[in-house]
């Protein structure tokens, strides 16, 4: 039998610069009036669907992506000549600087009870190769590996992370 009223989830994968075709989709999407109850991304996938989850319609989020520079993400962080040991290769130290200041993301509303959307983050726990699924409100699904917990500015980001990069 058929829930009477299903919910919608979008998912939103990485890929760096995919990230601006979403918005084309949500853009579609938006037209079409339809709005996801539950937004579930990775990478750069995440960071747009944390930007839904604040609250933020297609066209806004178009705009952020049009304004945005790779100056915003990630600037070197190596130099050939250093002797010291690299440990990355890209700083993303101004994407996290991006995030909160340029108003991408806004974690109150994120975490709001009942949040606005139900928000889902993965990210790959490297020494072990586990995934985590973190969940800004309780998964009713029976089974779900979902661990509820107030989504983070560090949950975003290290679903963005790539190792030695």
């Amino acid at each position: 039998m058929a829930a009477k009223n299903p919910m919608r989830a979008l998912v939103l994968s990485g890929g760096g610069g995919r990230g601006a075709y979403h918005v084309g989709v949500l853009r579609f999407l938006e037209e079409h009036e339809w709005t996801p109850d539950v937004v579930v991304g990775t990478s750069i996938g995440a960071v747009n669907g944390a930007a839904i989850a604040s609250g933020h319609t297609a066209y806004s989020l178009w705009s952020l992506w049009r304004r945005l520079t790779t100056e915003d993400v990630q600037q070197r962080s190596w130099n050939v000549f250093s002797v010291e040991k690299w440990d990355h290769l890209l700083d993303t130290a101004p994407l996290r600087q991006t995030l909160i200041e340029k108003k991408w993301i806004d974690l109150e509303r994120i975490n709001a009870d009942p949040p606005l959307k139900h928000l889902r983050l993965t990210v790959v726990e490297m020494e072990t190769g586990r995934l985590h699924i973190f969940g800004n409100s309780a998964d009713p699904s029976p089974g779900s590996h979902c661990e509820h917990t107030p989504i983070t500015l560090d949950h975003i980001l290290a679903s963005c992370s790539i190792p030695m990069v």
